[in-house]
């Protein structure tokens, strides 16, 4: 069947100025005047017809690979081959509930059943994300690029179900096999948000220090992104993956996002799986963010480091 598909790229991307990249952002939320209007900032872009292919990633952005995974750990000599042998287990498995959802959106919809997009990786690189498409064909043709909101009208009826079960997310086991992706790690975001979000947010780039996810720990704890604000909050909880990686972490955001996929509640899977409370990752990630600030005048680039101890 056919799909929409962008060009994949190997190459780096970087956020440029609006000469290079027709990209502009109106961020308030870290200027507002109160705690109202910081609550209610909003990320503003404009249509976005393509992606370059031949951008540069900044120095500072996964300048050193695996910082992050101590030192001697196993996991980090085996996680990516662990992931890769897991995605074509699971391809196997789940192939024929792929090509059965593929075949109802093709009934159901006018448009090809694959969808692909343009998302900024590891090291900050782009590559194609693939998915089962869940919205109508051309869906920010008079938008731009934006994100999707309770209610959203362009998901057609099939497709509310397929990201309510996930199921239409299943073919990016595909790009663990590729290497662009693990099974775990922060979803990996739009190269038309990354600009605005960067500058609003800090320490945001720390978290393509990793390879992004299917699933994370974000996505376990949090409900999906609205605004700048649960932005915001789920990078906390992005950094704490990044900085607590093991083993024994990612089985339990696995076991974690299987029990939510029955319909289990982030407060239980919270205390099942023993995760930390939410003041305790938000309150590291401010600290990480000041230690940030205090270290970026003795630093060429922004390295992400862990001024307190962390557990996953």
């Amino acid at each position: 069947m056919a799909t929409v598909s962008e060009p994949r790229s190997d190459a780096p991307w970087q956020p440029a100025g609006s000469d290079e990249f027709p990209i502009q952002a109106a961020v308030h939320a870290d200027h507002a005047a109160d705690a109202h209007a910081a609550a209610h900032a909003k990320v503003v872009l404009p249509a976005v017809n393509g992606v370059r292919k031949h951008l540069s990633v900044p120095a500072a952005v996964g300048s050193e690979p695996d910082v992050l995974l101590p030192h001697g750990s196993w996991y980090r000599f085996v996680k990516d081959g662990l992931d890769r042998v897991v995605a074509f287990l699971m391809l196997l498995v789940t192939s024929p509930l792929i090509l059965a959802a593929m075949a109802l959106v093709k009934l159901t919809s006018r448009g090809p059943a694959l969808y692909s997009q343009a998302r900024v990786g590891r090291h900050g690189r782009l590559f194609t994300i693939y998915k089962i498409r869940s919205m109508v064909v051309e869906s920010e043709s008079l938008t731009g690029a934006c994100w999707s909101l309770p209610g959203d009208k362009r998901i057609t009826r099939v497709g509310r179900w397929l990201r309510r079960a996930h199921i239409d997310e299943l073919p990016q086991l595909w790009n663990v096999l590729l290497g662009d992706m693990s099974l775990v790690g922060p979803r990996p975001e739009r190269p038309e948000f990354v600009p605005a979000l960067e500058q609003a947010i800090p320490n945001y780039r720390d978290r393509l220090l990793v390879r992004p996810g299917i699933t994370g720990f974000a996505q376990v704890q949090l409900p999906p992104d609205t605004g700048i604000d649960s932005v915001r909050t789920k990078l906390a909880y992005d950094l704490h993956y990044v900085q607590a990686v093991s083993f024994w972490f990612d089985v339990r955001i696995c076991w974690a996002t299987a029990f939510k996929m029955a319909g289990a509640s982030f407060r239980f899977l919270a205390r099942l799986f023993r995760f930390p409370g939410r003041a305790a990752i938000e309150g590291r990630y401010h600290g990480l963010a000041a230690h940030a600030q205090r270290t970026k005048a003795h630093t060429n680039g922004t390295r992400l480091v862990n001024p307190l101890p962390v557990t996953p």
